[in-house]
């Protein structure tokens, strides 16, 4: 075999080796957004440079370049950036970053969030007063299901998946009835601390596991007062922008 026909055999097999696109889902959903917005210029007249335009104005710096390979799913963007196309778009950030939560229209939330516990509710409430963007698992997701999660948020640009465990009354403390949950779920307690007001608590797994004790399904945690038990001490979120 010549070499030339082996450099002719080398570049057909490179040629059938298929582009690898790791953020698809998301350019996905950054096209279909566009759809949705009737100020966005279609596909090759002009769209490229009308979002480097637009995001300069929201102080995001990016190149034509840049903004296809997003579309293509090539790369993913910063959390300085997909926040502004999310402003831009006027999508919701949680569902443009990670598939949930901005595929509801107006009467749907509605009936979705009366649907959802309470305390989910208020924990969502405030994480979103501290800059995050929470949205809530959808019916088939199979991943909140098989990991316990309730509520999907970002903040900062991170994605997060959090259960939420309310507290009750137990004597001179409180206790938390856990749904067993994925390494990646992260657990917070809430309890109410008056009558307008919680304490957020943070559980984590390792302290969950040492100190909880299995009942029916469940992993009961019971704390006195200052959130401890057992010399093990649950750390109160203050500010989830701070923590996260």
């Amino acid at each position: 075999m010549g070499v030339m026909q082996m450099k002719s055999e080398t570049k057909s097999a490179e040629a059938r080796v298929p582009r690898v696109y790791p953020y698809k889902e998301f350019g996905e959903r950054l096209k279909q957004a566009c759809d949705g917005n009737p100020d966005v210029p279609e596909p090759n007249y002009g769209r490229l440079g009308w979002f480097v335009e637009k995001l300069a104005n929201v102080g995001v710096t990016a190149s034509a370049e840049t903004v296809r390979k997003w579309f293509a799913g090539e790369t993913f963007p910063r959390a300085k950036a997909i926040d502004g196309l999310a402003r831009i778009l006027q999508v919701d950030l949680a569902w443009l970053t990670v598939g949930h939560g901005g595929t509801f229209d107006a009467r749907e939330k509605k009936v979705r969030n009366a649907l959802a516990d309470g305390i989910v509710n208020v924990v969502a409430g405030f994480i979103q007063m501290h800059g995050g963007s929470p949205a809530f698992p959808e019916p088939n997701d199979k991943r909140a299901r098989s990991e316990a999660i309730d509520l999907y948020t970002v903040i900062r640009g991170a994605q997060y998946a959090f259960q939420i465990a309310l507290g009750t009354e137990d004597g001179d403390g409180v206790k938390f009835s856990v749904r067993p949950a994925g390494e990646g779920t992260f657990i917070l307690g809430a309890v109410a601390s008056g009558d307008f007001s919680i304490e957020i608590i943070e559980i984590d797994h390792e302290g969950l596991a040492e100190v909880g004790t299995r009942k029916n399904g469940l992993i009961e945690l019971r704390l006195d007062k200052t959130f401890s038990v057992k010399g093990r001490t649950f750390n109160v979120i203050k500010n989830f922008r701070e923590r996260l």
